[in-house]
């Protein structure tokens, strides 16, 4: 056979670099899953703030010192359709667009983004009727429209987002 000292010597090394192929594909690993922990946070937290940027906003416009007015488009591919316009909500606007373009980058599965559409759509309708309104005589069906579509979007956020570990 051999010498047993060198084949005691090899066997070390082998178990030695065994082991950096270990620690390397451990720290890999775990490097992954951190990353993976960090992507699902960040996505929980973009398509949670969606929701939450909208039902700000609907809160906005229910104060009486807002105001909002129908104008109808004159221009464009859009000619004819009316738009609420809303005074003051610079900021509300600000945090909405930002909202929708993190909600979009995280690539929401098709309920989701349907739910999320939905609730767009919900808000403007609400928006559009705060424009004939005062704050607390909004129609309930606006109201109820707006509502049942955060909830759903909530619904849908639960299914399709996993909530990250604290």
């Amino acid at each position: 056979m051999g010498d047993p000292t060198v084949s005691g010597a090899i066997i070390t090394a082998a178990a030695a670099f065994i082991g950096v192929i270990v620690a390397e594909v451990a720290k890999f690993l775990s490097g992954r899953r951190a990353e993976s922990e960090s992507t699902r946070r960040e996505t929980y937290r973009a398509r949670k703030e969606f929701l939450l940027a909208y039902r700000a906003f609907r809160r906005h416009l229910m104060q009486a010192e807002v105001t909002v007015v129908l104008q109808e488009e004159r221009t464009g591919s859009e000619t004819g359709k009316t738009h609420a316009v809303i005074h003051p909500a610079a900021e509300q606007w600000h945090r909405v667009d930002s909202a929708w373009v993190d909600f979009r980058l995280t690539e929401p599965p098709e309920p989701l983004l349907e739910a999320a559409e939905e609730l767009r759509e919900a808000w403007y309708t609400f928006a559009r009727a705060r424009a004939s309104h005062r704050p607390g005589t909004i129609p309930t069906a606006a109201v109820h429209a707006v509502r049942s579509a955060e909830n759903h979007y909530l619904t849908q956020l639960r299914d399709h987002t996993p909530v990250p570990r604290s």
